[in-house]
């Protein structure tokens, strides 16, 4: 069991690692242009892998139809997200975005008849519940009023379903042909969708320093995603999913650390749950 908690941990902390890079991006760039580059580099990464390591390239109709679907959705929910930060609050959107991972959990138990253990049930609900404590800052809260509160929270529930879907079917192409035709299609998909839809004469163009950057996120989100497919091939989606998805919490103890951004205590509690969590996990 270990080997895949490892894997899915590894993911977790590239992304959590990548949000801190992509804040000193996206101010400048902005979200579409920033998505655009990093989703290229993902794919050219994944490809050169492939074609180093020798592995097995499975590709069947069945998966490329699976693929077209996941991409789109992926898309969408990529698209949700960005437009639920844009005109919502962080602290409100975000959490019920990456609460995503009750609905994979809750499909996984249906459809692939996943059954946890009390003990395990019991650390996936802590990394689920400190995920969602450790993503908002009472401070933001408190001086909003009604309408402001409900601001791109609909898209936020768009993307809370949309990546809960997305993950949870990702286990069948994978299952049909390893981990890396799905890795190289999804973010393929989704750079070709987010291509067509953005006209390309209209992107900034990013500075040497911001090139290193999208080149250094592309490395971390590469292999976030490598190792997440991976650790799916391994172990049980209900065990994989909470860990990866609680990410948030790297970003936020590293905007404390390095952006001098203020934790608040509940953010210490929900840090400690998820850590608490993923070590029982472990165990």
């Amino acid at each position: 069991m270990l080997n895949g908690i490892i894997l899915g941990i590894i993911a977790m902390l590239c992304y959590g690692v990548q949000e801190i890079f992509l804040k000193k991006i996206l101010p400048r760039l902005g979200t579409y242009t920033t998505t655009l580059y990093r989703e290229l580099v993902i794919v050219i990464l994944i490809v050169l892998y492939a074609a180093l390591s020798g592995e097995p390239f499975v590709f069947t109709l069945e998966i490329l139809g699976w693929m077209i679907l996941l991409g789109i959705l992926g898309t969408f929910a990529v698209l949700s997200f960005f437009a639920a930060i844009k005109i919502g609050k962080v602290s409100i959107v975000s959490p019920i975005a990456h609460a995503s991972t009750v609905i994979t959990v809750l499909l996984a138990a249906i459809f692939y008849h996943e059954q946890l253990t009390h003990f395990q049930g019991f650390a996936v609900l802590l990394i689920i519940l400190g995920t969602i404590i450790a993503s908002f800052r009472w401070k933001d809260l408190k001086n909003l009023k009604l309408h402001e509160v409900t601001k791109g929270v609909p898209f936020a529930v768009i993307t809370f379903f949309l990546w809960g879907v997305v993950f949870f079917l990702m286990k069948i192409p994978i299952k049909l042909s390893g981990i890396l035709v799905p890795s190289i299609l999804l973010d393929g998909f989704i750079f070709l969708i987010l291509a067509s839809a953005v006209p390309w004469k209209g992107l900034r163009k990013p500075t040497k320093k911001e090139i290193w950057l999208i080149i250094l996120v592309g490395f971390l989100s590469a292999i976030g995603t490598l190792t997440f497919n991976y650790a799916y091939t391994l172990e049980l989606i209900s065990l994989i999913a909470p860990i990866v998805y609680s990410s948030p919490f790297i970003t936020v103890i590293l905007a404390h650390i390095y952006l001098k951004e203020v934790m608040e205590m509940h953010q210490y509690v929900g840090v400690i749950g998820i850590i608490v969590g993923v070590v029982l996990l472990a165990l």
